[in-house]
């Protein structure tokens, strides 16, 4: 399995997987409800709408695709990397998302409904691994296999601050909270990071893992804001 999405209230997840399928499963019976196909390639990851039934996903075969989860079935594929989908970030509320790909390269879908992109973010030098967005400021940040974490004004498709170096290994995972200002970074070194987004200073380094750093989560400090 190589990404999931939970819903605990309903007891219920939703996994993608290498065989190319995701399946949502009943976390109590432990049971397969659903199994969705439609990707070529290894499913890579997902994001869930959980109260309007809806989901989408990033593959190896370049495309994202939205899924209608109470009818198991595609409602659109939207292209345009040129390498697979390695992570991506969903506003549902206003249906727009910010992917990121091996082409080096940032996608935003102003509207998930229509198939258009409009914007390409470039300034990485490998992979994108990681992406999180703040969608009321419009500020995204997205870690590579560089090694940088990168800044984006979105409105502008413009790299706003760049933190970290290759030495730093590939950031693998990310985890944002936007209006503390603050993100931790996990690295293929072994090594996590908790970084100062208005200062761009590093304010942490914990070492310890003796492999790469492939998930990361913290406890934030205040609230998100609610995109209107």
């Amino acid at each position: 399995m190589a990404c999931v999405a939970v819903d605990w209230s309903e007891h219920r997840a939703l996994s993608g997987s290498n065989d190319t399928t995701l399946r949502l499963w009943d976390l109590t019976s432990t049971k397969t409800v659903s199994r969705m196909c439609g990707h070529r390639q290894p499913v890579w990851c997902v994001s869930c709408d959980w109260k309007a039934e809806k989901a989408i996903s990033g593959s190896g075969d370049r495309t994202l695709v939205l899924w209608d989860l109470r009818k198991a079935e595609s409602l659109r594929v939207l292209e345009g990397h040129e390498s697979g989908i390695s992570c991506v970030a969903v506003a549902w509320d206003s249906w727009r998302a910010l992917s990121g790909s091996g082409d080096k390269t940032l996608r935003l879908w102003w509207d998930l409904s229509s198939d258009a992109c409009v914007e390409t973010l470039r300034g990485h030098g490998s992979m994108v691994l990681s992406v999180s967005v703040d969608w009321c400021s419009h500020r995204g940040i997205s870690g590579a296999g560089d090694g940088t974490i990168r800044l984006w004004d979105l409105d502008r498709g413009e790299c706003t601050a760049v933190l970290g170096e290759q030495s730093l290994g590939a950031a693998r995972c990310l985890f944002a909270d936007w209006t503390a200002q603050r993100v931790c970074v996990g690295s293929s070194q072994g090594v996590w990071r908790l970084w100062d987004l208005e200062q761009a200073v590093c304010i942490k380094s914990l070492k310890g893992h003796d492999g790469a750093v492939r998930c990361v989560s913290m406890d934030c400090v205040s609230e998100h804001c609610v995109d209107p």
